[in-house]
């Protein structure tokens, strides 16, 4: 194949983007015999394509490849169509710090569990931009206003700093460490969510993502058994998305065989404080929908596709379109 129809590919397979990741990526491929666009003596194509697939796991990204007769691999990691998705994940650790393995505190660790959002990054693996706790919930609450007055929560013991379990049980949260460490967690990370949503500027989508159980819990406000499938919450101001784009996703849910509910059973979603113009969207989904017990079903691999089907719903159509 001539040079004009490697040319040709560029133009046509484009647009790419040259990163750091680029020089992994050509690392990878020289660890098992094959070198970035000019070397012969190339393994067959269907090894490379094993490790073209394993770099696209890797960096959660496409990884396009193309190998010429002259003996030129051309390879190249395709834009993400996710650069301008902040991803927020504050309920996906579980990590008690002091509390020991005993009786006394089985409850709480049983809570922490329970109210996790077990398994929900695991949802999203096409999301390259995550900010998530390094913490239970029940030690700090990401999601809950920083002033007990204005989180509804905190008359339940469950404001940002918990005192309470999920039926009302208060429990000594000192064994935790002082809250002073906590606090500035909590200011950290709203400060690290600012400024991931700035650095993309207007027009950045905030994905508050979670997940809930099939049940209501004694602490739900919303108490209907009847739960959907997938709840998107959104606010009433200038980041709520566009009826059109909601619209979109409860048909696509739903082609697919999901119920869908707007704002129930948990209501709004994450904001920061900048002046960028940005949207918010909560994304929570039914536990039951890829969870047996506690671990990862085999419908998780379907609801990932899914997934990664609705959120390109959500972004600019020209980027959307580079993506299919």
């Amino acid at each position: 194949m001539c040079p004009s129809n490697e040319e040709n590919f560029k133009k046509h397979c484009g647009p790419f983007e040259t990163d750091a990741d680029t020089l992994e990526v050509t690392q990878c491929f020289m660890r098992h015999g094959a070198h970035w666009a000019g070397c012969y003596g190339m393994p067959d194509a269907e090894r490379i394509s094993e490790i073209a697939k394993a770099a696209a796991r890797r960096w959660d990204t496409d990884v396009l490849f193309k190998v010429f007769p002259s003996g030129r691999i051309f390879l190249v990691k395709r834009k993400d169509p996710f650069a301008r998705v902040v991803a927020w994940l504050p309920h996906t650790g579980t990590y008690l710090p002091n509390v020991p393995d005993t009786p006394q505190f089985a409850a709480l660790r049983q809570d922490a569990a329970l109210l996790a959002d077990a398994h929900a990054d695991k949802l999203f693996p096409f999301l390259s931009n995550k900010i998530k706790s390094d913490f239970s919930r029940f030690v700090v609450d990401l999601e809950r206003y920083a002033d007990d007055a204005q989180e509804p929560m905190a008359a339940k013991g469950m404001g940002r700093f918990y005192n309470r379990l999920s039926d009302g049980t208060p429990f000594d949260r000192a064994v935790f460490g002082g809250d002073d460490f906590f606090a500035r967690y909590y200011a950290q990370k709203h400060a690290e969510l600012t400024r991931a949503v700035e650095r993309i500027g207007d027009g950045a989508l905030l994905l508050d993502l979670h997940s809930f159980n099939p049940e209501p819990l004694p602490c739900d406000t919303d108490q209907n058994p009847n739960r959907p499938d997938i709840c998107l919450g959104f606010n009433a101001d200038d980041t709520r998305p566009d009826g059109a784009v909601l619209q979109a996703l409860k048909t696509h849910f739903e082609q697919n065989g999901l119920r869908v509910a707007f704002n129930t059973p948990f209501a709004g979603a994450m904001t920061c404080p900048t002046p960028t113009k940005y949207t918010s969207l909560m994304l929570e989904i039914n536990k039951a929908r890829y969870l047996t017990g506690n671990a990862p079903d085999a419908d998780i691999y379907k609801l990932v596709h899914v997934l990664y089907r609705a959120i390109l719903l959500c972004i600019p159509a020209q980027t959307a379109a580079r993506a299919r």
